[in-house]
């Protein structure tokens, strides 16, 4: 008989912690979506974040090479490691997965680039996002499970409330795609909010071309730290960045700096970097 994750929790003297967030899918048609939508074979080796009781640990298993089960929980990971301890291509780790080294992972079991699956906590969705195309040159592909508010901002084109700063790091490294919606009831406890599974494929290069990575990202957090204003006061607040500057590139280069910094894709944010980076 299938127990529900709160009987199991009982069970062993859990309960679900609300400081992580711990929301357990229970919905095996949505597992079973997951896990079939993964293009992962007997030679990839699947980093799942977040393991809790396995919902999704066991048909991953039956998928992939190996798979890497990272839980924070130590309750929680004791119960994987009695649940999967039989399971010769299963290795549970208790550790925090921000601090899991993917490449360590890959080159520990002989592989050049890793896949990661999960149902991301809310409340550290944007960090293991950042964590995740941190370390997109080896990572071929992840699918997690998020807020539906997140997923649509780091979907999102420029333009619009969603567009921001977590669209473009997420965007800078990866193609990310809202794949299926997911509501609350496939859930325990259930939470207030809906979810979406979101695949990013990663290839392990920037998907815009920038002369100065680092001065990109600084321009890019600049102007949407003031995002109502105009990317000319924005702008000012960079070190070496003038308002003579900003005039000769407007001249020669035809930028309007009373744009707001949602109106700009990407590719015109390398464009700007890269002609305020050659001239300061």
């Amino acid at each position: 008989m299938h127990l529900s994750p709160m009987s199991v929790l009982r069970a062993r003297g859990l309960r679900p912690s609300k400081k992580r967030g711990q929301h357990f899918l229970t919905d095996p048609g949505i597992a079973a979506k997951i896990i079939d939508s993964l293009d992962a074979g007997q030679g990839d080796v699947v980093v799942e974040i977040g393991a809790g009781l396995g919902a999704l640990t066991n048909g991953l298993a039956r998928r992939a090479g190996r798979i890497v089960a990272v839980e924070v929980d130590r309750g929680l990971g004791r119960i994987l490691s009695e649940d999967f301890g039989d399971r010769e291509n299963v290795t549970v780790e208790v550790a925090d997965i921000l601090n899991v080294d993917l490449g360590e992972v890959a080159d520990r079991f002989g592989v050049p680039r890793v896949q990661v699956v999960g149902n991301l906590p809310y409340c550290i969705t944007a960090p293991i996002l950042l964590w995740l195309v941190g370390q997109a040159g080896v990572v071929s592909e992840a699918l997690v499970m998020m807020q539906r508010e997140v997923a649509e901002r780091i979907t999102a084109g420029p333009g619009g409330r969603s567009y921001g700063p977590l669209t473009i790091a997420v965007q800078f490294w990866s193609e990310p795609e809202i794949l299926f919606p997911v509501s609350p009831g496939c859930f325990q406890p259930t939470p207030g909010v809906e979810s979406a599974v979101v695949r990013l494929r990663l290839s392990g290069r920037p998907t815009v071309s920038v002369k100065d990575r680092d001065f990109y990202f600084e321009v890019v957090r600049k102007v949407f730290s003031q995002r109502r204003k105009m990317l000319k006061n924005s702008l000012l607040q960079i070190e070496g960045v003038t308002e003579d500057l900003l005039r000769r590139v407007a001249v020669e280069s035809g930028w309007e700096f009373s744009r707001r910094p949602q109106e700009l894709s990407l590719e015109s944010f390398a464009r700007l970097a890269d002609e305020l980076g050659a001239r300061r």
